[in-house]
C-alpha cells in the first residue's frame, strides 16, 4: 500500500501504477523493471510538461504583445487635450 501511495505521489495514474506494480511482482528481487518503468513514465511527464511550458510561454508573449498593441490603439484614439 505504501508503494501505491508513493507512486501516486509521483503523479502516476492508476493505470500506470498497475503497470509498475505488475512489473514489481515479476521481478521481486531487484524491482529493476518496475523502477525503469517509473523512470520512463516520469521522463514522459517531464517532456509533456516542457512542451506545455513552451506553449504557455508563447501564449504569454502573444498576450503581452496584444495588450501593448491594444493600449497603443486606445491611446491613439483618445481625444487630445487642448492646452
Amino acid at each position: 500500500m505504501q508503494k501505491i501511495a508513493a507512486l501516486k505521489q509521483l503523479g502516476l495514474s492508476l493505470e500506470e501504477i498497475q503497470e509498475v506494480i505488475d512489473l514489481y511482482f515479476q521481478d521481486a528481487e531487484t524491482h529493476l523493471a518496475g523502477k525503469q518503468k517509473v523512470i520512463d513514465i516520469l521522463n514522459e511527464q517531464l517532456a509533456k510538461t516542457d512542451t506545455q511550458i513552451d506553449e504557455l510561454s508563447r501564449f504569454r508573449s502573444d498576450l503581452i504583445r496584444n495588450i501593448r498593441h491594444m493600449e497603443q490603439l486606445y491611446e491613439e484614439a483618445k481625444p487630445k487635450k487642448r492646452a
